[in-house]
């Protein structure tokens, strides 16, 4: 029997196994003939040595099955730790990834499938936002389920969302909010923006240009870490901007990951440069789009041709604005060339500009990049000839204006201080009226600003120039009692008629707000969102009569007085549902085009706007967006105006 079983458990092959048990069964039959009483005895060695058999084979099938899941579970970790897919309307454009473009309503996310993540781990990189004109959000997902095509669909999975549109940062859970969200302006600033997120054992620390923004604990984070979909994602809108990112890397638990962009340099780019010269005055403005991939700080030349580009040697000296060093990325950067400085009493039909920029990076490090691509690229200001780009006045013309600064001149017509407006894009109205809503996008060109409203002193050269008819003085004293205070008792037609003789005109009501807001997105008040007191604006009939200018802190444009003090004409007609219906650039309500109203001004009776509140309205009537109007013949103790003189389109 103990020779049966040991031939029963021998090594040997799969038929040999077969041959032996099949002996096995025929001897066990002839042994349970031969002795019925050891048939209980045999069915227990039969059974043993089924069991034996059957363990040897399962133990050699499980340790197969193991090692081949391990194998693959390796090569799976090797080939799937750090898989970037671009999805929706992501694509790769030169060094960079771009999410979304300035189209209307896409989306587009650079995903990191199988990045398992754990209780350690940081993202960094860079973003670019702009181009547009406000957007929804750029946001980091992380232990995603799926791929959210919004930072509000990011259910069921954390989200980090820098948000341009509202200029703030949040920390969400399941798409909401896990702390107040964090003010800071500026998100979209078309430059490259440093971020990093990185969480440590339920810590979430949120950063934006190396600065730490946000520290939270989520108490409840070990529940929700059981995905492992992580991603970069944006989406534009009936509201757009463009979204980009680059040189991403992912931290884990130590370990950096390979990096998802190169870090070669690239050289800057200037487009759409163009050139105009700012009507009655001997300032010419060059504005170009500048862009540097690499987030460079750049230098900027002007160089100045009179022979159509043959040569470039006219010398120029004389400039403000966007050029010299350290030139950072954006669109329609602006140079002011003060040409009557540099050649007084020239006048030319044939100069071309040529602007060049340098990113400047170390050529000790870079020399071999520097061999193979240059760093500096330049565009010409091309017109045609019978058009000229650059018109300095002749002998007979004066110049109409001094420097003060950068962003700043004097008028020498009427002395008033006035300040450059860059042009741009904007939402112009508010829900909190009808003749306010709908809010609108709205786009208006460059131009200059008074400082300050049109004084008593101002209007009274203008009446001494001009033989114009004068107002009761008495009356006007009672409220503006010195020449330095804002003219009031002036009507529609006064104003315009003063903006004539000094060579400028009343702003149009788009122009005003625009101005107005100071560069604020969405402010209820020209200083932000907070209530109005005492130390912003007069208002509220306190003071009883009118400031002079420059009593209260100017707005973010260094403009005085766009709220309270006086009433200010605008050129335009008021209509009540023209917001309905308004263009999206330069908008002008009313039947008459611009110049219509300039040449027959004085035969308007239409009703005219009047904007930004007085000394005695209450804080509802200084909001920006706030809409009143008065026929062109009404004269009252709190209307005055000031003017611009535009430079845009």
């Amino acid at each position: 029997m103990v020779l049966l079983f040991c031939l029963m458990t021998a090594r040997s092959t799969w038929f040999g196994r077969a041959a032996q048990l099949l002996m096995s069964l025929v001897l066990v039959g002839f042994s349970m003939l031969v002795s019925l009483e050891d048939l209980k005895k045999w069915l227990k060695y039969i059974l043993q040595g089924f069991c034996v058999i059957f363990s040897r084979i399962m133990f050699r099938l499980t340790f197969i099955v193991i090692l081949v899941c391990g194998i693959l579970m390796v090569f799976t970790r090797l080939s799937y730790a750090y898989v970037e897919t671009l999805k929706g309307d992501a694509q790769s454009v030169s060094n960079y990834i771009q999410l979304t473009s300035l189209d209307y309503g896409v989306s587009g996310q650079l995903e990191f499938r199988r990045l398992r993540l754990g209780e350690r781990w940081k993202v960094e990189g860079e973003f670019w936002i702009g181009g547009g004109r406000g957007g929804h959000a750029l946001y980091i997902y992380v232990w995603s389920r799926g791929t959210p095509t919004s930072e509000d669909e990011a259910k069921r999975q954390y989200s980090i969302n820098y948000n341009e549109y509202t200029n703030t940062i949040h920390l969400k859970y399941d798409g909401v909010d896990l702390i107040p969200p964090v003010q800071e302006l500026g998100i979209s600033s078309s430059s490259w923006r440093h971020f990093q997120v990185e969480f440590r054992h339920g810590f979430f620390y949120i950063y934006l240009d190396r600065e730490l923004k946000i520290s939270c604990l989520d108490p409840e984070y070990t529940r929700r870490m059981s995905n492992v979909r992580s991603g970069i994602g944006a989406r534009t809108g009936g509201i757009h901007n463009e979204h980009r990112v680059r040189l991403i890397t992912w931290t884990v638990n130590g370990k950096v990951e390979a990096p998802s962009l190169d870090n070669a340099n690239l050289p800057p780019i200037i487009t759409n440069a163009r050139v105009q010269q700012v009507p009655n005055t001997t300032l010419v403005e060059i504005l170009y789009d500048l862009e540097d991939l690499d987030g460079d700080l750049m230098t900027i030349a002007i160089e100045l041709s009179s022979d159509g580009g043959e040569t470039f040697n006219v010398p120029v000296e004389n400039f403000s604005g966007d050029v010299g060093l350290n030139i950072s990325s954006g669109l329609d950067k602006r140079i002011i060339w003060y040409a009557g400085i540099d050649m007084p009493h020239v006048l030319g039909v044939d100069y071309i500009a040529r602007i060049t920029g340098n990113d400047g990076f170390d050529i000790e490090k870079e020399d071999e990049i520097l061999e193979e691509a240059p760093i500096d690229e330049e565009e010409d200001l091309v017109r045609p000839p019978d058009e000229g780009l650059i018109r300095p006045p002749t002998e007979e013309e004066s110049t109409s204006y001094e420097i003060r600064g950068e962003q700043e001149i004097v008028w020498l017509k009427d002395g008033a201080a006035m300040r450059f407006i860059r042009g741009g894009e904007f939402d112009m109205g508010s829900n909190q009226s009808p003749e306010e809503f709908p809010t609108h996008p709205v786009s208006v060109g460059s131009f200059y600003m008074d400082v300050n409203e049109i004084t008593v002193g101002q209007y009274k050269l203008f009446i001494e120039e001009t033989d114009y008819k004068s107002p009761n003085w008495k009356d006007v004293e009672i409220y503006s009692p010195t020449d330095a205070h804002p003219m009031i008792e002036v009507n529609w037609h006064d104003a315009m008629s003063y903006a004539e003789w000094a060579d400028k005109r009343l702003p149009t009501e788009a122009e005003w707000e625009y101005a107005a807001r100071g560069g604020l997105i969405h402010n209820v008040y020209v200083w932000g969102n907070e209530e109005p007191d005492l130390e912003e604006a007069n208002y509220g009939n306190i003071v009883k009569q009118t400031t002079v200018g420059g009593t209260y802190e100017p707005n973010g444009y260094g403009l005085h007085d766009m709220a309270g003090n006086v009433w200010e004409w605008c050129i335009d007609e008021f209509q009540g549902d023209f917001y309905s219906k308004s263009g999206r650039v330069n908008p002008l309500a009313g039947e008459l085009l611009l110049e219509e109203i300039l040449s027959d001004y004085k035969l308007i009776s239409t009703e005219r706007v009047s904007r930004g509140g007085s000394f005695e309205t209450f804080p509802a009537f200084i909001r920006v967006s706030f809409r009143d109007s008065r026929p062109p013949s009404w004269k009252f103790n709190r209307v005055g105006f000031r003017c611009i003189i535009p430079i845009g389109y």
